[in-house]
């Protein structure tokens, strides 16, 4: 598959449509920690191999997640979704990220399986263009909503109580204005916060409800 006298770890497939084509993505060094790919139709035979990711540190395990015509590479030993917003929590928890797991809402360290399960599509709110909604990357039309004040991920039956529940107005953080926090549409004294790692929304008065509340995007 490579030509390189090195190693090849943790290779991953995924489906590139426009090429009709297999990706066959893993961990190599051709003098520095990369992520390739090679090409094939039937797993037998390969096209030559291609850098896919050299970002000048370590990388190990990375992963191709397709949504649509659009690759999002996923590489764990930076915790980072790239080019997919991604809400993560300010405060101790650096690396704990906003994830669905059984329908609710939570907030996990990463890594996890599957990973795909914290990355998010932010599109304009489905209640209002003025705020947000997330929707889930592996599970195509279920957003995050509030049901009871607990934070669920539900497909869109196209009620107006779904779309309310699912919109959320992005206001600088509370706990930092450089981050963000997230007031719920149709609950406005109420904000997206975590308490003991599941998500909610809640009236927010302390600084430690500010922290809880205040979440990074990150593309």
């Amino acid at each position: 598959m490579r030509s390189l006298n090195t190693h090849t770890w943790a290779p991953t497939a995924f489906w590139d449509a426009a090429r009709g084509q297999y990706g066959i993505v893993y961990s190599a060094n051709n003098g520095a920690d990369v992520l390739m790919v090679n090409y094939t139709s039937d797993f037998r035979t390969v096209g030559a191999q291609q850098v896919c990711f050299s970002p000048g540190f370590p990388v190990l395990d990375g992963d191709v997640v397709v949504d649509g015509s659009t690759f999002y590479l996923q590489e764990p030993r930076h915790r980072a979704a790239v080019r997919r917003p991604l809400v993560h929590r300010r405060g101790e928890q650096l690396h704990r990220y906003v994830r669905h797991a059984n329908h609710l809402g939570r907030l996990d360290a990463y890594p996890f399986d599957p990973h795909a399960d914290q990355l998010w599509r932010m599109v304009p709110g489905l209640a209002s263009s003025s705020g947000v909604s997330f929707e889930s990357v592996n599970y195509p039309g279920r957003f995050l909503r509030h049901a009871d004040y607990e934070i669920r991920l539900d497909a869109n039956d196209g009620t107006a109580t779904f779309c309310a529940d699912a919109t959320f107005t992005r206001v600088a953080g509370l706990a930092d204005a450089a981050w963000s926090s997230f007031r719920s549409h149709n609950v406005p004294d109420r904000y997206l916060r975590h308490l003991n790692y599941t998500l909610r929304i809640d009236p927010i008065s302390t600084a430690t409800e500010r922290s809880d509340a205040t979440f990074r995007v990150v593309s």
